[in-house]
């Protein structure tokens, strides 16, 4: 549970700090730390699987949350 609430807080900085070319990065370094773990641990396909995909989820639902935010605070931006 810990490293979906660290997820989501990264991506929810995203959101507030950057454009989606930076989400496009962060997705592609949370796929090679999952890929990694799910190495690391051995383990199997329904897990890795499941793993990754949540792990891009909650990332961008972070980022959608971190864009409504920066909205929300900075009407004024574009």
């Amino acid at each position: 549970m810990g490293y979906v609430v660290v997820t989501l807080i990264l991506g929810i900085l995203t959101g507030l700090g950057f454009r989606v070319t930076v989400l496009i990065v962060v997705l592609g370094l949370s796929l090679f730390a999952s890929l990694t773990f799910v190495v690391l641990r051995g383990l199997g396909l329904v897990e890795a699987v499941s793993l990754i995909f949540i792990v891009q989820v909650v990332i961008q639902v972070g980022y959608f949350a971190g864009v409504v935010g920066r909205s929300l605070f900075h009407p004024q931006d574009e």
